[in-house]
């Protein structure tokens, strides 16, 4: 998901309730701006380039880090889904929200 447009992540979202049966269920691994593997890669790459002198990439832009639990509520509800669960922590290395939502029938 961090590697969409808003406007992007919505349609992706839209599908994904269009495919899954009522009650059917979403699960996403979504970064938070404030995630491990956020300033880990952002430290890497700034190693990288002072000790290079390029600009190094090293995976697609992360465009859509998640901000918030509001702001994911906000995108489920808009695109048919309900959140169910969300949750960061050592189970992942701080590197993911794991975000499980549920398509209602609305």
């Amino acid at each position: 998901m961090e590697h969409f447009l808003d406007e992007e992540i919505l349609a992706a979202l839209k599908e994904m309730g269009r495919v899954l049966r009522v009650d059917g269920h979403v699960i996403l691994c979504w970064p938070p701006v404030w995630g491990f593997s956020v300033f880990a890669l952002r430290l890497v790459k700034s190693v990288l380039r002072l000790t290079s002198r390029k600009q190094i990439v090293l995976h697609p832009p992360e465009i859509n880090l998640l901000e918030s639990r509001h702001k994911c509520e906000q995108w489920l509800k808009s695109t048919g889904f309900v959140l169910e669960r969300f949750s960061f922590g050592i189970g992942d290395f701080f590197t993911h929200q794991i975000v499980v939502a549920r398509r209602t029938n609305e």
